[in-house]
């Protein structure tokens, strides 16, 4: 594995890439910026740099690690305008002023499998901030470990914004942050949000919910064979914040350690919560 300690720079820096990018089995620690900083996009007018098309380049990162480092944006890796697919890696204790661990803005794909994310903290999204140039893009989160990172204003673990996709097989555990502690779910029509196996453990917020906010107006989720333990906002046992009008929640099959009332907050009148088979007040 080759190692990079103490760099006062970016380690992998690319405006404009015209190749895939592929960084495997390499160590950043105390970097000074994020290590990998890539971006085909121009952030203030939000076009692709000369004719580059977001998917045309992919960022592929598999069995790195990622400790102590930090930037602004993405404490590990700032990406935008790429595909994103990261496997089998670890974020520990990064710092960003938002995405502690990685931002990824405006990208085609995003495809993140087996990795771990610890201890990361941000101003806003302690872990992970992830957003689609695609309305109906479908980006996936799978097999990851999402514990203690924290946000000091919104989102603890992660947010996502536009594109829909799946969650499965995440752990959210012990995240925190003034406004919602663990997923903050920024999806609208035409998307899907399936959230499939996830456990969601004692998270925290002071607000808009303590594991997961439903924010954008028109939105799907559905929650299939997930589990909620003793996830709170303020002193309030609750998981699941529906923080906008016109949403549409499933929950299948799923259990929560407090009551229905208290697990499940609709701020506004006129969105809906389908219930199949999930069970509250399970101690």
């Amino acid at each position: 594995m080759s190692s990079f300690n103490k760099f006062t720079n970016h380690i992998i820096s690319n405006f404009g890439a015209k190749s895939n990018i592929n960084v495997d089995r390499v160590l950043f620690s105390n970097i000074l910026k994020a290590p990998i900083s890539i971006s085909n996009i121009d952030l203030e007018s939000k076009t692709y740099h000369e004719t580059q098309k977001a998917n045309d380049v992919m960022l592929l990162v598999s069995s790195a690690t990622f400790t102590k480092c930090n930037g602004y944006t993405g404490g590990g890796i700032d990406a935008n305008g790429t595909s994103l697919i990261i496997r089998n890696s670890i974020f520990d204790e990064n710092k960003a002023e938002v995405g502690g661990a990685i931002s990824a803005l405006f990208c085609s794909k995003i495809t993140l499998d087996g990795n771990r994310f610890s201890s990361n903290t941000a101003q806003y999204t302690g872990a992970l901030n992830l957003d689609s140039n695609v309305e109906k893009g479908d980006s996936n989160v799978r097999n990851s470990n999402l514990t203690g990172n924290t946000a000091v204003k919104w989102t603890g673990a992660m947010r996502m914004d536009r594109t829909g996709g799946t969650l499965q097989n995440l752990i959210f555990e012990k995240n925190s942050a003034m406004a919602c502690g663990g997923f903050f779910d920024y999806s609208c029509e035409p998307c899907t949000r399936n959230v499939i196996e996830c456990q969601f453990l004692r998270n925290r917020a002071m607000s808009r919910g303590g594991a997961y906010c439903c924010f954008h107006i028109k939105q799907n989720v559905n929650f299939l064979q997930c589990t909620f333990i003793d996830n709170k906002y303020e002193t309030k046992t609750n998981s699941i914040a529906i923080d906008s009008i016109n949403i549409k929640v499933t929950i299948d099959k799923c259990s929560f350690s407090g009551s229905k009332d208290n697990e499940i907050v609709m701020k506004f009148q006129g969105s809906t919560v389908t219930n199949r088979d999930s069970k509250f007040d399970q101690k």
